[in-house]
């Protein structure tokens, strides 16, 4: 049966990016690691990791930067 949320769409605030997923997470968690601290200025952030074949941009492309030897970044 499929799930009647779908596709999940989303964004940023200006909306350069958006994107769309047709698919459900197989993977979600929360980090609170101090690099994730300050990337985002909270005490922990939360992802959702979507099979690469069921995720697209549909409009722009986020940029890559460097933000730790550990990390990159998108935005």
């Amino acid at each position: 049966m499929a799930d009647k949320t779908m596709p999940i769409t989303g964004g940023c605030l200006c909306g350069a990016i958006r994107y769309e997923a047709t698919e459900t997470p197989h993977d979600a968690g929360y980090c609170h690691c101090r690099t994730c601290q300050k990337a985002y200025g909270n005490v922990f952030t939360v992802g959702a990791a979507f099979p690469k074949d069921r995720f697209r941009f549909t409009r722009g492309e986020p940029r890559l930067y460097r933000s730790s030897e550990i990390a990159e970044r998108g935005f």
